[in-house]
């Protein structure tokens, strides 16, 4: 078996809260995020999704090495 290791950043495109507070009280768990449609929070609803992953590696701490390493260039290349 072949260890993969995966990082992803989650984040609310929005810009229409009411201040930093309440975005911070906003369920941001795969739930939370299946809930939002349902309770007919769709407005201007936008989110964006970053994911990483790196194979072959080990170490966790490596693995995270790695997927910096990765972020990196990704960033550096923009």
């Amino acid at each position: 078996m072949i260890p993969l290791h995966v990082a992803y950043c989650y984040w609310d495109g929005r810009s229409d809260y009411d201040n930093d507070q309440r975005a911070g009280e906003e369920d941001w768990s795969i739930r939370g995020r299946l809930r939002a449609p349902l309770a007919k929070k769709t407005g201007n609803w936008r989110t964006d999704m970053l994911e990483l992953a790196v194979w072959g590696i080990e170490d966790d701490a490596e693995g995270r090495r790695a997927l910096i390493a990765e972020l990196d260039k990704i960033v550096e290349s923009e």
